[in-house]
Order: structure tokens, then sequence, then C-alpha cells
């Protein structure tokens, strides 16, 4: 799940970059909240959830793993998709920014779940990085 996770969270990566870029070049920051999201929920939350599974590989293999990853990734274009079309002033597309919004929502706390519920009876000293030379 962490390579799939970490080539979508390269996409969003670009996309949020472009539009950066993009907004600059005209000085039209309309979207700038579009873009932020684009960076925060799509490039940055992937890749650490990435980062999570690839540490903690136990974590990616339940089934509430595989819920999230759907949930997530159907509900970030459907809600970055009704904040853009919203933004823009087309109002009709208030409804798919909502069910986006809580779908991303929803999918954050079966993240947390599933992160709490895999590493319950995990310690401290179990994690990867406390065996490491360079931790010490």
């Amino acid at each position: 799940m962490a390579i799939r996770l970490i080539k979508i969270a390269v996409v969003y990566l670009v996309i949020g970059l472009t539009l950066g870029v993009g907004m600059g070049m005209t000085h039209n920051f309309l979207f700038r909240s579009v873009h932020a999201h684009v960076n925060l929920i799509g490039w940055a939350s992937l890749a650490l959830a990435a980062l999570v599974f690839h540490v903690f590989p136990e974590t990616a293999r339940t089934r509430l793993a595989t819920i999230w990853f759907w949930t997530y990734n159907v509900s970030v274009p459907v809600g970055l998709g009704g904040l853009a079309l919203v933004m823009a002033g087309q109002k009709w597309a208030e409804p798919a920014l909502i069910v986006g919004q809580l779908g991303i929502w929803a999918a954050g706390l079966m993240f947390a779940v599933n992160i709490f519920w895999a590493l319950r009876s995990k310690s401290v000293e179990d994690a990867p990085m406390a065996r490491s030379p360079a931790a010490v």
C-alpha cells in the first residue's frame, strides 16, 4: 500500500505545484485554498500515510486500512473538485464539496483508529527508529 500511496501523493504534488505556479504567473489567487488543500491533504497527508504504512507494515494489512485507502482516495478529488467549483461561483457543486469533505474527515478517523488498533500492543521501544544507532 505504501508504494501506491507515494505514487498518488506525487501526483498531488505535481498538481499543487502547477496550480501554485499558475496562480503566481497570472496573479490570480482565486484557487489558493484549493492549492493549499491539494498540497496538504493530497501530497503531505498521503506521503505521511505511506511512511507510516512502510515503517509499520502491520497497519497496512488491516481491512480498515483498505477501507481508509478507498474512502480517502475517492473523497479527496470529490472534495477538491467541489471546492474549486464553489470558489469559481458554481453553487450547485456545494453537495460535492460537503460529501468530499465529510469523506475525508471520516477517512481521517479511520486512519487514527487503524493506527491505534494495529499498534495497540507496541511500545516506543518497538519502533524501528528506536533500534537505530542514529536514534541514540
